[in-house]
């Protein structure tokens, strides 16, 4: 809803006639709307192709707009990556008096608020939560954190067991852009519905994780694709009829005041234009014919555009699951690379190591004794002179000579 320094209850809109079901719907208007121009701009106001509101089609639904905190406490990373979440969660302890909240900071903010409905309405599959853009990833967070909320109640009492026999959710609407990127509240769908979700840590202490994932696997989910641009001023744009399409098919009451509520289950939803009355000139029976018939055009267009809808999330939804395993096969060959480099370098360095240890142990070689020159006995302390090793006096004479000066012997 609106960004709100001072946080407070959520905006309410009162259902026009009993209370069935509770839509709670996150949105993220700018600070200092106030409560009349915020009545225009909240989902229950807006109008599908035949020009009435969703509040006068659902009169039985009660719907509720959290409002946002502005410059609330950064978020914890481990629950939300995106900036958004830092408006609707880590409140302070005034900020959940506040806000109405039961189980005050020991609880998540919206799935708080979700149990609160779910004792008002009789059930937790009473309630439908839904979000736009980045806050469909918020109100899909907290569909997954219900258990956190859950746990706040003491366990022997009577709402600790009414919540631990909930396993459903009546249903979650994520509106996006139309394009092909992969939103967060989808692919955390996906991993959930196909793998059962990340959490849990093998075999044990996944108890509360389950159960987080049962709940958001067990409710339906619809991903609606653009529609935001408004048509006319009774027409605010084709996200708007998808929205009531869908809670027509998981059967919340449908039909205006004064007249008996139907369910998908029981009558063909149809949200045709508006049709006039009797042409003149005409005979009534004609005119009547002439409507029903355009009426069943209208069906029929409508029945094919649903269908064409499913189709694309199909083709999306293998997209997704394609590119989940591409990554689950780069990731294995990226560590198998990895691994492999590892033990190459491991390999070098030991190879080193060896090279520079033989290096090391190499003896040095030394000259055999019968090699080196003796000192001539009487010479020992004399300073050797070029002649010294030859056995010749200091005049150059040979003292090995056996002749005498004469040259006759002696």
């Amino acid at each position: 809803m609106a960004l709100r320094q001072n946080l407070t209850k959520p905006f309410v809109v009162e259902p026009l006639s009993g209370h069935t079901h509770t839509v709670i719907f996150l949105h993220r208007l700018p600070a200092g709307t106030d409560d009349k121009a915020l009545r225009a701009k909240v989902l229950s106001s807006k109008r599908t192709k035949d020009g009435k509101t969703l509040r006068l089609q659902f009169p039985t639904v009660r719907w509720m707009f959290p409002h946002a905190k502005l410059h609330a406490r950064p978020d914890d990373e481990s629950h939300n990556n995106s900036n958004n979440g830092k408006h609707w969660e880590n409140l302070s302890s005034e900020d959940c008096t506040n806000a109405g909240l039961e189980l005050g900071t020991s609880a998540p903010y919206i799935a708080q608020l979700i149990l609160q409905e779910a004792q008002t309405a009789g059930g937790l599959d009473k309630v439908v939560l839904g979000g736009q853009g980045e806050t469909a990833h918020a109100a899909h967070d907290a569909l997954g954190r219900l258990r956190e909320a859950m746990n706040g109640y003491a366990a022997p009492s009577a709402l600790h067991a009414f919540f631990e026999a909930q396993t459903t959710c009546r249903g979650f609407v994520g509106m996006h852009p139309d394009n092909d990127q992969v939103t967060r509240d989808q692919r955390d769908f996906m991993i959930v519905s196909r793998f059962g979700g990340g959490g849990g840590g093998g075999g044990g202490g996944g108890g509360a994780e389950n159960i987080n994932n049962s709940v958001v696997r067990n409710t339906p989910h619809e991903f609606i694709r653009g529609g935001y641009k408004k048509v006319s001023s009774i027409w605010d744009g084709k996200r708007i009829d998808d929205f009531a399409a869908f809670l027509a098919s998981i059967d919340v009451a449908h039909g205006e005041p004064g007249t008996t509520a139907t369910t998908a289950a029981s009558t063909p939803t149809t949200f045709s234009s508006r049709v006039s009355g009797p042409i003149e000139g005409r005979s009534s029976d004609k005119s009547n014919n002439d409507k029903n018939n355009h009426e069943i055009s209208e069906q029929q267009k409508y029945a094919d555009e649903i269908k064409r809808q499913k189709q694309r999330e199909e083709e999306h939804r293998t997209r997704i699951l394609r590119q989940i395993e591409d990554q689950k096969i780069e990731r294995r060959l990226r560590l198998e690379r990895e691994r492999v480099n590892r033990f190459h370098a491991e390999q070098a360095t030991l190879q080193k190591k060896a090279a520079e240890a033989t290096a090391a142990s190499v003896p040095i070689r030394l000259l055999p004794a019968s090699t080196q020159h003796s000192v001539p006995s009487g010479h020992e302390n004399k300073p050797m002179t070029p002649w010294a090793s030859n056995n010749i006096d200091e005049d150059g004479y040979d003292l090995d000579d056996d002749d005498d000066e004469s040259g006759f012997e002696a």
